[in-house]
Parts: structure tokens; C-alpha cells; sequence
């Protein structure tokens, strides 16, 4: 009974994305395209509805594109992960959280394609916030602090912390992190994990 409730509140709520800019409507679209990617799952709308009804991570990314005017109301019945925050000034398309919790994330902007794992902050040191480019992968517990500028195609590994600029296709690890190997061009991250 409660799932059915659900999943009718949840297509309530899903009405609201008819009065949502083009714009947000596309990162949606590309955020859950890349969650089905990454689950091996076709991308039809029943998919795509059943992932947000099912996925609080999902939602998350949902909720955070829809910004606080449209996301309180489906936000009360379905919530997001829990403890889990994306105040990203700008994000690209295809945000991908796997398992969520405990994950924050303030920072100037995260770029398209990226995959953030559990228990990984990524915030302010010294008043400052790091920029994360695209296809990067952030393994689980990785902290990125301060005013760091994270490279395209990257891995950064689980527990490590980064404090410092990261090239381009690079995979880090330890703490403080280091270069430990680099990614062949056009390597996708995800290829490897």
C-alpha cells in the first residue's frame, strides 16, 4: 500500500517537471540516462520513474537540479538520501551518486559525467572550494578541500585526500593524495572501477 502511494506521489510530482526550464529538464534527463547507463538498464520513462521512486540517490541529483521552489513539496512523501548535500554552483549533466550517504558537496562546479561514491566531502578549506572536471570518478571517503582544480578523467581513490591540483587524466591516491598512475588518453574512467 505504501509503495503504491509512492509511486502515485511520485507521478504528481513528476507533473511539476512540465513547468521546469529546458535547461534542467536536459541535466535530468542526462543524470538519469547515465544512472541506467551505469545499471545496465534501458532508459524508457517507466525505468526512469521506478529509479527515482526506488533510488533516494536519484533523487537527490533530481532534487538538487529543481533547486528549492519545486522541490520541496515531492521532498516531504519521497525524501533524498540521507545526510546527503549538492550545493554545487554548477554542475554538468550526468551526476551520477552511488550509495550516497554521507556525501557533501560544495564546489564552484563539478563538470559532466561524473560518479561520486559514499562518505566523500568535497568542500571548503580557508574560505575556498575545489572544481571538479569531467568524467571524474570519486571513489568512496575521498575528501577534496580548498581551492584545488580536479583535471578531466580522473580517479580519485577511496580515503584519499586532495589538497592540491590534479592533471588530467590522472588516478590519485593516499593522503595527502598523490599521482600514483595516469589514464591512457580517451580512457574512461568508469572502464576501470
Amino acid at each position: 500500500m505504501i509503495y503504491i502511494f509512492k509511486v502515485i506521489w511520485a507521478y504528481f510530482c513528476s507533473i511539476q517537471l512540465i513547468i521546469i526550464d529546458r535547461k534542467t529538464k536536459y541535466l535530468i534527463r542526462q543524470d538519469l540516462t547515465a544512472y541506467c547507463e551505469w545499471l545496465d538498464l534501458p532508459t524508457t520513462f517507466n525505468r526512469l520513474f521506478k529509479m527515482f521512486v526506488e533510488m533516494p540517490e536519484v533523487r537527490s541529483v533530481v532534487y538538487y537540479r529543481l533547486k528549492r521552489r519545486y522541490r520541496l513539496l515531492p521532498s516531504l512523501i519521497l525524501p533524498g538520501q540521507t545526510n546527503c548535500y549538492i550545493c554545487a554552483e554548477a554542475a554538468g549533466g550526468g551526476l551520477k551518486l552511488i550509495h550516497g550517504f554521507s556525501t557533501i558537496i560544495y564546489a564552484k562546479s563539478i563538470g559532466e559525467n561524473c560518479t561520486v561514491f559514499q562518505q566523500v566531502t568535497i568542500g571548503y578549506s580557508k574560505g575556498a572550494t575545489p572544481t571538479v572536471g569531467d568524467n571524474c570518478v570519486i571513489c568512496c571517503g575521498a575528501k577534496i578541500l580548498g581551492n584545488v582544480s580536479i583535471g578531466n578523467n580522473v580517479i580519485i581513490g577511496a580515503n584519499a585526500v586532495v589538497t592540491r591540483d590534479v592533471p588530467d587524466n590522472s588516478i590519485v591516491a593516499g593522503t595527502p593524495a598523490k599521482v600514483i598512475s595516469t589514464l591512457p588518453e580517451g580512457q574512461n574512467p568508469l572502464d576501470l572501477i
